[in-house]
C-alpha cells in the first residue's frame, strides 16, 4: 500500500524522499502513519523494478539531492495496481480501498471514472455480503450486538457509496 501512495505522490510531480514522506504525512496521515524508514525501501525496489527513477541534483546550499519520477511502465503499473481486486483480508482490504480512493485526486479523469466504477463494485459486493449476514444474525436473534455491529458496517459501507456518488456528479463523471 505504501507504493501506492509513493506512486500518487510522484505521479504528477518529481519530489525528494523527504518531500515524499512531507506529501504522505500532510495527505494521508488520518489513514495512514508510514515511517521515512518504510519509504526508502519501497522507493529502492520500485527503481529496481524500473517503475520510478532516481536523479541527483545539488541544492542551493550545494547538498547532494535526489529526485524520484515516476516513469511510464510505473504509470502502467500504478493505474493496474488501482484497479486490482482488493484483499480477501477484510482489513486489508478496508485499507486498499482507502489508499485507491486517496489517490484518485492525483489521475486524469478518464482514470477517476474506471476506478470508482471499481471501487463501486466492490461496495456493492460487500454490502450484499452484509445483508446476508444480517439476515442470519436476525434469523438466529441470539447476538444483538453482533447484529449492530454488522448493521454500522452496513452504515459506513452506504456512506462510502455516498461518496463515491458525490466525486462522480462533481467531477461529471
Amino acid at each position: 500500500m505504501i507504493d501506492l501512495l509513493i506512486f500518487s505522490t510522484i505521479y504528477k510531480q518529481n519530489l525528494s524522499g523527504y518531500a515524499i514522506k512531507a506529501y504522505i504525512d500532510g495527505n494521508y496521515s488520518p489513514f495512514f502513519k508510514i515511517s521515512t524508514g518504510a519509504i526508502y525501501p519501497v522507493l529502492k525496489k520500485l527503481i529496481n523494478n524500473n517503475l520510478i527513477i532516481e536523479n541527483s541534483s545539488f541544492s542551493q546550499g550545494g547538498q547532494k539531492k535526489i529526485i524520484y519520477s515516476i516513469t511510464n511502465k510505473g504509470k502502467d503499473f500504478f493505474l493496474k495496481k488501482l484497479l486490482e481486486n482488493f484483499s480477501n483480508s477484510p482489513q486489508n482490504a478496508q485499507n486498499e480501498f482507502i489508499a485507491k480512493f486517496l489517490c484518485l485526486n492525483e489521475l486524469e479523469i478518464e482514470y477517476k471514472l474506471e476506478i470508482i466504477n471499481k471501487l463501486d463494485k466492490y461496495l456493492e459486493y460487500e454490502k450484499l455480503k452484509l445483508e446476508k449476514h444480517i439476515l442470519k444474525l436476525k434469523e438466529n436473534s441470539q447476538n444483538k450486538f453482533l447484529l449492530r455491529l454488522v448493521e454500522s458496517k452496513q452504515f459506513e459501507l452506504n456512506e462510502k457509496k455516498m461518496m463515491l456518488k458525490q466525486i462522480k456528479s462533481v467531477q461529471n463523471l
